[in-house]
């Protein structure tokens, strides 16, 4: 009897393509659950790494997790307390909690409330930024994150004062009598 052995390239070459097609992993039904499923066993994995927080506030903060979201900052906020990116990450969800917190429940608003005054210098994004720009002048990665989050300011404010102005000026609007 003739013993076959097969090797691990036979192996590599006999796995069906199809699996591999990137187009077909690129179109994803459902990005954000397949981020999660990614995400899971990373934090498990990877618990002491900064980016991992970073990469769970990024998909919690696209699907309206607060409570999640908060999770992944204090876990960062524990391993690097002034890394730059986490920095803009806190800028971000003080927007988030200012301008759509009050849409959740009360419990979850109070949480948050809670926790934010206690991990935070301030609740105030702009001051919050200034500081930071302030304690860290030195630094380039942190002076490219306070001016990714100024602008993120800035966006926020002009968007918010254009839609102000809108909503008066059309509130306000009366036809002309026709002549």
């Amino acid at each position: 009897m003739i013993s076959e052995s097969i090797s691990p390239q036979d192996d590599v070459d006999n796995h069906p393509t199809e699996d591999l097609d990137p187009s077909k992993l690129e179109r994803t039904e459902e990005p954000l659950a397949e981020a999660i499923h990614f995400l899971k066993p990373l934090q498990s994995l990877a618990p002491q790494r900064i980016q991992t927080h970073l990469m769970a506030f990024e998909i919690y903060i696209r699907k309206g997790k607060p409570l999640l979201m908060l999770q992944a900052l204090k876990r960062a906020l524990d391993l690097e307390p002034n890394n730059p990116e986490l920095h803009t990450c806190l800028i971000r969800f003080l927007q988030y909690r200012q301008e759509k917190l009050q849409g959740h429940h009360s419990v979850v608003v109070d949480v948050i409330n809670r926790e934010v005054n206690r991990l935070l210098p301030t609740t105030d994004p702009t001051q919050l930024n200034e500081d930071f720009l302030n304690n860290n002048q030195d630094s380039v990665p942190h002076r490219l994150q306070d001016s990714i989050s100024t602008t993120n300011l800035t966006v926020t404010t002009v968007t918010t004062t254009t839609t102000a102005a809108t909503a008066t000026a059309n509130h306000n609007h009366v036809d002309a009598p026709s002549s």
